[in-house]
């Protein structure tokens, strides 16, 4: 586009201009009108452009050159992914764009109120931040987000930009789902059987926010609660294992049978700890811990009789 052109002594011709595209070898052709809508161009991509102005005398001025992008296309509705109790995966879908398209990814857990942009290290940077502008090739696919929190509903939508840094429109969101917690154990109880079958019956409650089948992934005993050995499970009591727990919302009791007579041979002490840690197949939950307890595997010894 043109605002004007003229011609002091001879004036201009008509048709006077004409709109090149010196990237493709196009042009408008000679035309009345300042304007020329280039059409069927590709994507964000670069095309050099000037104008020749030609007056009734048949002299012509080309201007100097000028670059410019087309416009990137809008990305399409990102792809969202549960990974554990603190983390996402965003699969971008860039319309068609190419290569060079830069994109930022824009994260809300309270509905837009507050906008937080996924950063460089793929941590949220702080609401009202700016947005961090990468290619799908510096963000990865799919790009993980993490240090969420499980309790939050997180949105997504993400809008690109082409090589004059011109901003589209941003994509529909997408809502991820409530990430996945991790489940948790209480000890309600850890005590050794008083009829010489020296084995400790752990009791113990196992919830789940989404009921998900669990194991322990660590079932350990100590005698000064500072270094921790596995615990042999005792054979032929009605000991549940350590996978395919069932779990729920608000807790399932389970029991696990621990052989002292096999791990604690020959000991008397008060100061016995049992602790156990679960995990439901995606991430894991935290230790929990009994309190003191006695474990007595050492026969009595007779004086006389």
């Amino acid at each position: 586009q043109t605002t004007s052109a003229s011609d002091a002594l001879s004036g201009l011709i008509a048709t006077p201009y004409n709109f090149q595209n010196t990237t493709l070898s196009t042009s408008s052709g000679a035309q009345s009108q300042t304007s020329w809508d280039n059409t069927l161009l590709s994507v964000n991509v670069q095309y050099t452009y000037n104008l020749v102005i030609t007056d009734t005398a048949g002299n012509t001025t080309t201007t100097s050159s000028i670059n410019k992008y087309t416009l990137a296309n809008a990305p399409q509705t990102p792809i969202l992914a549960i990974v554990g109790s603190s983390a996402m995966d965003i699969t971008l879908n860039t319309n068609s764009n190419p290569s060079a398209t830069e994109y930022a990814f824009a994260v809300s857990s309270d509905n837009w109120l507050n906008t937080n942009y996924v950063q460089l290290d793929g941590t949220l940077g702080s609401a009202g931040g700016n947005a961090i502008w990468q290619t799908v090739a510096n963000w990865g696919t799919p790009s993980r987000v993490t240090g969420l929190n499980s309790l939050y509903t997180y949105k997504v939508k993400i809008n690109a930009r082409n090589g004059n840094k011109t901003e589209t429109n941003f994509s529909a969101e997408a809502q991820l789902g409530t990430l996945n917690q991790a489940p948790s154990i209480v000890i309600n109880s850890a005590s050794q059987t008083q009829n010489g079958t020296r084995y400790v019956v752990i009791v113990y409650t196992l919830t789940d926010a989404e009921s998900n089948t669990s194991s322990l992934t660590n079932y350990e005993y100590s005698t000064d609660n500072a270094v921790w050995q596995t615990m042999t499970e005792k054979a032929g009591v009605t000991s549940e294992g350590v996978s395919a727990l069932a779990s729920s919302a608000n807790g399932t009791s389970h029991n696990f049978m621990w052989d002292v007579g096999v791990d604690l041979a020959s000991t008397e002490d008060s100061t016995v700890y049992v602790r156990l840690k679960p995990n439901d197949g995606a991430v894991g939950g935290s230790y929990a811990t009994s309190n003191a307890l006695s474990v007595d595997t050492v026969n009595p010894i007779a004086s006389s009789v």
